[in-house]
């Protein structure tokens, strides 16, 4: 065997370790990547269930508030309705 299809065999080994190595980071980084995205994933779900119940404590207060208000309204809307 000639020196140069020795150091060609060398080099070709090189190169086959040094794409699985590449393969094996790509690998970790997708893996990574995956995590990430099921944690936003939730954390999102989260931030909407604080943003509904936000939503609903201010309409209670809006109720309790102007429950008078909007009783007098409606009724005066169904005579109105029922007039006509």
């Amino acid at each position: 065997m000639k020196r140069s299809e020795a150091a060609a065999r060398r080099r070709s080994r090189r190169g086959a370790e040094c794409r699985e190595k590449r393969r094996e980071k790509v690998n970790r980084i997708i893996k990574m990547y995956e995590r990430v995205r099921k944690l936003a994933k939730g954390q999102t779900m989260t931030e909407y269930a604080l943003i509904l119940a936000a939503i609903a404590i201010v309409v209670f207060i809006a109720y309790e508030t102007m429950g008078n208000d909007i009783k007098s309204l409606v009724s005066s809307v169904d005579s109105y309705l029922t007039a006509t």
